[in-house]
């Protein structure tokens, strides 16, 4: 009697924790072929994939972090966006897609963000060709800000990642980039910061 008692009182728990780690169910993002997820709450993880099949890559990771940059948490973003991808991307583009969901899922307000974190595999070939130049680091080893009276600025806003940030984020506009890279030859220990500033 006692361990079913409390078997009982567990098991509305269990179910309870269950709950919350369980991702919730996908959803469409306005009229488009992406479908988002949140995967966690702690940070906030959302998932964008191109339809409903969860077994797919996410096209977007997008994290709601807290860091030593600004008072509140500011936006992370992945992005790995493939063929297909990029072909429904022409109807609504990558900024569209951003605004909707920290909108829709987070209350996030774009405009008021100070940074953003952006990674992809186009900003992770500028870090390998600038970092091999150990001469023209700036700042401490391994970390070097772009700003834009130099000459590696306008690699940069030729960039996806440039144009997304510079249309999701509006009134606010980039006025630098810090790059910093912890481990040269990995692609997961760098990470490009947007630093937003009001026109």
């Amino acid at each position: 009697m006692y361990f079913g008692g409390l078997l009982l009182l567990i098991q509305p728990l269990l179910v309870a924790v269950a709950a919350v780690k369980s991702p919730s169910a996908p959803k469409r993002v306005g009229g488009s072929d992406f479908f988002a997820i949140t995967t966690d709450t702690s940070p906030l993880t959302i998932a964008i994939r191109m339809g409903q099949d969860e077994s797919r890559s996410p096209m977007l990771n997008l994290r709601y972090v807290s860091t030593t940059y600004a008072r509140k948490p500011v936006l992370e973003i992945r992005a790995s966006i493939e063929g297909d991808e990029k072909k429904s991307l022409e109807k609504q583009p990558v900024s569209t897609i951003i605004k909707a969901v920290t909108s829709d899922y987070a209350k996030i307000k774009l405009d008021q963000m100070p940074y953003v974190i952006y990674q992809d595999y186009q900003l992770w070939e500028l870090v390998r060709s600038y970092a091999s130049e150990s001469v023209k680091l700036r700042g401490r080893p391994g970390a070097f800000s772009v700003t834009p009276k130099d000459e590696w600025w306008l690699d940069y806003k030729n960039t996806d990642a440039f144009k997304t940030i510079s249309q999701a984020f509006i009134p606010r506009y980039i006025a630098e980039i810090r790059v910093e890279v912890t481990k040269k030859s990995s692609f997961k220990q760098f990470r490009t910061i947007f630093i937003l500033q009001k026109k």
